[in-house]
């Protein structure tokens, strides 16, 4: 049920794997990432956003390897390569000289 996967993904956010996607929602997903940032992995394409995006590398740096290429933005880029200088390679080459 919807209310088992967000108490789930709220203890463990690796658990998003495990929802199905028609019970991915927004909420979950930041319940999941929230948890851990490495979630995005497993959020849905269409419901990454750019608050979505944030709130995962804003936990961990690496979830930038998640952010679709469009919503790669100077922002998230800086905020992703100050929690974690290895995630670079993640960063589109016309911001890498801006960071």
């Amino acid at each position: 049920t919807y209310t088992m996967c967000l108490l789930s993904v709220t203890r463990c956010g690796f658990a998003l794997e495990h929802v199905p996607d028609h019970l991915k929602t927004p909420d979950i997903c930041i319940a999941a990432i929230t948890q851990t940032g490495y979630a995005l992995e497993h959020v849905s394409d269409h419901l990454k956003t750019h608050d979505i995006c944030i709130t995962a590398i804003t936990q961990t740096g690496y979830a930038l390897e998640y952010v679709p290429d469009h919503l790669k933005t100077y922002d998230i880029c800086r905020i992703a390569v100050g929690k974690t200088r290895n995630v670079m390679r993640y960063v589109p080459d016309h911001l890498r000289s801006k960071l």
